[in-house]
């Protein structure tokens, strides 16, 4: 319970810059990421099911890289620490909501509201919305 309030808090509180400030507070996500860590090398979780969801950040980080900033480095870097604390399952149905939400947003904002193809869309709402999907489907 006291790892669903925290990501719920870190995710909130990105969720929060994301929308109005659109930047990931990076100082946050390194801090959650080095307490998840800890978290997870106490309960013994280590092992190479650890490696799939912080794989899949690497890859939005490189992503990112490669697209010039298309993908923001922040979302790479807030998926990073949020692969650490979490199960690869919950990762990935909170990763899988998240994109099919922000997909289905981009198709609301280009077709009904008529928004330029480049416009920005924030990414972490999604994500805390996945989240919250994921936690209601998994208990």
């Amino acid at each position: 319970m006291l790892k669903e309030i925290c990501i719920l808090g870190f995710l909130g509180l990105n969720t929060w810059t994301d929308i109005r400030r659109k930047e990931i507070s990076l100082v946050a996500a390194a801090v959650f990421a080095a307490g998840s860590l800890i978290w997870t090398a106490c309960t013994g979780r280590i092992s190479t099911s650890f490696f799939i969801p912080v794989g899949i950040s690497a890859f939005f980080l490189v992503v990112s890289i490669v697209t010039k900033g298309a993908l923001g480095m922040g979302d790479g870097w807030l998926m990073m620490a949020l692969g650490i604390a979490m199960e690869t399952e919950e990762f990935l149905v909170m990763l899988l909501i998240g994109l099919g939400g922000s997909a289905i947003w981009a198709g609301i904002l280009l077709v009904i509201l008529h928004k330029e193809r480049k416009a920005e869309i924030p990414f972490v709402p999604f994500l805390f919305l996945g989240y919250i999907g994921g936690v209601l489907l998994w208990k």
